[in-house]
């Protein structure tokens, strides 16, 4: 599948300046992972200023795809993402729990749950001053992430995602 949108920023900030700008949504998942991409071409420019994983602007073109954006980047099949828990705890060990709570879709009161059993099993690495977890934080992270099965979230939310995209 590959649907691409074509669409108009009203406000896209380009050198200082509030600019119109023409924006162009790839949406595919022909390499076995859903992949939600956009070109910002600002008014009065040939090439793209801005192009990627740009999900912000895409959800301000596109506001019925705002839903759908974490979505970006999970498998097809298993509804994972590539490095789903390692990248997961990463973020959680480094301050980054919004995101990591945006990519997984987790309600505030899973991110409560998630987030106090990482947090207990974290060391600070004296050398280089990075968090790093055990492997029994890590086991026990893993567990608690298959507990809210957010890989089969994932799966539902594509299924939805598919419907609404052959209406637009």
């Amino acid at each position: 599948m590959k649907k691409v949108l074509n669409g108009t920023l009203r406000n896209f900030m380009w050198y200082g300046y509030d600019k119109p700008a023409r924006i162009t949504c790839t949406i595919t998942d022909e390499n076995g992972y859903i992949s939600i991409t956009a070109d910002i071409i600002p008014y009065r420019c040939r090439t793209p200023h801005t192009c990627g994983c740009c999900h912000a602007e895409v959800g301000k073109a596109f506001p019925w795809l705002k839903k759908y954006l974490w979505l970006h980047g999970k498998h097809v099949d298993s509804g994972l993402d590539t490095y789903q828990f390692e990248n997961g705890l990463y973020h959680l060990m480094n301050g980054k729990a919004d995101y990591f709570q945006y990519v997984c879709h987790l309600t505030d009161a899973e991110m409560l749950d998630i987030t106090a059993l990482v947090e207990y099993g974290l060391h600070k690495c004296k050398r280089w001053g990075f968090y790093t977890a055990d492997d029994n934080t890590k086991e026990v992270f893993k567990k608690n992430i298959e507990k809210y099965h957010i890989p089969q979230r994932a799966l539902n939310a594509m299924q939805e995602f598919y419907k609404v995209l052959e209406k637009h």
